[in-house]
């Protein structure tokens, strides 16, 4: 199970969220709304063990997830940036990411189910954005993970890379797989369930650190 309690984020003077919790089983679909400046990226970032909390924890199985390298092996975080590598071709930047879960064997799987064996040679930078974000989600399949945590994944999507980016998130649902996304687009993957960060938002006051 992954679980989160009390947690809250500031940054400068301001708190983004405070009090947030919520518990997900295998198979659950989380949908992260709100605002721009909310929190949901800076959220996502602290459930992927990146950073740690003002207070409050995330835990997997009950243990923290910040700087749990156990976790890390289980979790794939894909941010808002497509962090590709825009010098090398679209299969070398497959091939590498892949390299790093030793899943190899998994980077033409990922080309094929993206469409993206027509422009395996090119370089990354010569691709428009849409293709770029197909790049950067083919890690889905490249990079065998249990925990999906998606920023924005639907960017610069056209609407058959929405329809197949939904079609992974439901299938990797149904293998027990646990999905979290922050979106701002209406479309919403089937049985998912929705949490609006805005209502745990505030702002930077005394009584912040008050037990």
């Amino acid at each position: 199970m992954l679980s989160c309690q009390n947690l809250r984020a500031i940054r400068g003077e301001r708190l983004l969220f405070d009090h947030l919790g919520f518990s997900l089983k295998p198979g659950a679909i989380l949908v992260l709304r709100g605002a721009n400046g909310c929190g949901k990226s800076t959220l996502l970032r602290m459930l992927a063990g990146l950073m740690p909390s003002a207070k409050g924890d995330v835990c997997w199985q009950e243990r923290n997830v910040y700087n749990n390298n156990d976790y890390k092996e289980l979790m794939l975080y894909i941010g808002h940036q497509n962090a590709i590598k825009p010098e090398l071709t679209v299969y070398d930047n497959v091939q590498y990411w892949a390299s790093m879960r030793g899943s190899e064997m998994l980077a033409p799987a990922a080309l094929q189910f993206f469409d993206l064996w027509p422009m395996a040679e090119l370089s990354a930078g010569q691709l428009s954005a849409g293709w770029q974000r197909r790049v950067a989600l083919a890690r889905l399949i490249a990079i065998p993970s249990l925990i999906w945590l998606l920023d924005e994944p639907t960017a610069n999507l056209d609407s058959y890379g929405v329809e197949m980016l939904d079609g992974l998130i439901a299938t990797r649902a149904k293998q027990g797989g646990i999905i979290i996304l922050a979106s701002h687009s209406k479309n919403i993957p089937k049985n998912a369930i929705t949490l609006d960060v805005s209502e745990y938002c505030g702002f930077f006051s005394e009584d912040l650190y008050a037990d």
